[in-house]
């Protein structure tokens, strides 16, 4: 991978700016309120671009409050309306029914799947959430599935961007936003769960997907809780499983991402220095890199990706 000049610049200023970031990271406060429903909707989960608070009823649209408790998996889909050259594309229910196919009654009460409807039209914001409640009226009214937006005062400047790898100022506009996006999510699931699955609107689940990452998930909870063995011919103590940050299911793109929960705040924070500089995806793979965490391949994939109209198409 290779930058421009003024872009390695612009690299190592937010170098510095991410080291910032991590050494204050800060976590969520969320402020003493007398009813649940209250204390959940009135949790800030992220700040604008001057700094005022975002709270949750801020992106808040349908769903269960999920405040109870915290769900093991919270399975997160971003999807946008797909429309090219006056062709329309649907693939967000296909998606959904292979997420919730292969669940069982005590399956679905240990993951919730959180939509992200991240367009910026409220026409086609309004068209999505209407195909939702028409397709999955009982998920979403058992809380299963629940649907949120991104207010457009969370995003920082998407027009009039410096163009980074040649792209053009629409391309720039739509990765940058993405970036974005996602970052906003991750602040918005943090609280929600115990691990958070990324996946995309236009894939298809295995039929043994939900039990593969419990699995997963369960083997390293339990190789976190055990002492550390001495290894033979090695003077250093270290654990026999080597915890992951981040477990792919996918080999391309940030399709069937897990990541502990715990480490979404610092994916968002990377995110969101890099948003107008790398793809979201690249700068995932930078991150990574630089942490010099490990990252755990689950071959073969668990998921496949369907889309034949590209949610960036015309950009």
């Amino acid at each position: 991978m290779r930058f421009t000049r003024q872009g390695d610049v612009v690299i190592g200023l937010s170098m510095v700016l991410f080291s910032l970031i991590c050494s204050s990271m800060f976590f969520i406060q969320v402020p003493n309120c007398s009813n649940e429903d209250d204390q959940f909707m009135n949790e800030v989960v992220a700040y604008d671009r001057i700094g005022n608070e975002i709270q949750r009823r801020d992106a808040f649209i349908t769903g269960k409050t999920m405040h109870q408790e915290k769900v093991p998996l919270l399975i997160g889909v971003p999807t946008v309306y797909r429309s090219y050259k006056n062709k329309t594309s649907f693939y967000l229910d296909r998606t959904i029914k292979s997420l919730i196919q292969p669940l069982s009654k005590e399956d679905k009460r240990q993951v919730n799947i959180l939509i992200i409807l991240a367009d910026s039209d409220k026409t086609k914001k309004t068209f999505m959430y209407q195909k939702l409640k028409d397709q999955f009226p009982n998920e979403i009214r058992s809380g299963l599935i629940g649907i949120i937006g991104i207010p457009k005062r969370f995003y920082l400047p998407l027009h009039n961007l410096a163009p980074t790898f040649n792209d053009t100022n629409k391309r720039m506009y739509w990765r940058s936003k993405q970036s974005l996006d996602y970052a906003f999510i991750f602040q918005y699931a943090q609280n929600l769960c115990d691990y958070y699955l990324q996946i995309e609107d236009d894939v298809l689940a295995n039929e043994q997907y939900f039990d593969t990452i419990m699995e997963d998930m369960n083997r390293l909870n339990s190789a976190r809780n055990k002492e550390p063995v001495i290894f033979k011919n090695e003077k250093e103590t270290r654990p026999k499983y080597k915890p992951w940050i981040v477990s792919e299911y996918y080999k391309m793109g940030f399709i069937g991402r897990l990541i502990p929960a715990h480490y979404l705040p610092l994916f968002a924070g990377f995110i969101k220095v890099f948003y107008n500089e790398l793809p979201v995806d690249w700068g995932y793979t930078h991150m990574l890199g630089l942490m010099g965490e490990y990252k755990a391949d689950h071959n073969p994939s668990l998921f496949k990706h369907i889309g034949k109209q590209s949610s960036s198409l015309g950009t």
